[in-house]
């Protein structure tokens, strides 16, 4: 029983690590694994703020194939950066 994961945002997650430069942008692989909350077993998953809005606005003016074909290019090269086999997941979460 309970939960055995949970979503927040970006803000969260840079308060979380400690980092001060609120305008600098996160590295994109910081959002693209869960983080284990301590003594919880509970996984926490960080919206990737980028794509999330890609979605909400940006291709709601797109053409549908070139939004398609746009995200998925996006997931391919973010994909890319990671190594092999690692424990990854995107967040994609429309809020507002």
């Amino acid at each position: 029983g309970g939960f055995r994961w949970a979503a927040s945002g970006a803000a969260v997650l840079r308060g979380s690590l400690e980092l001060t430069d609120q305008q600098a942008p996160l590295d994109p692989l910081a959002f693209s694994r869960p983080y284990r909350l301590a003594g919880t077993g509970m996984d926490c998953f960080f919206r990737d703020d980028m794509l999330s809005d890609l979605i909400g606005f940006t291709y709601a003016t797109w053409h549908g194939d070139d939004a398609v074909a746009n995200l998925t290019n996006e997931l391919t090269q973010l994909a890319r950066r990671h190594e092999p086999g690692g424990n990854h997941a995107v967040l994609i979460a429309l809020d507002g």
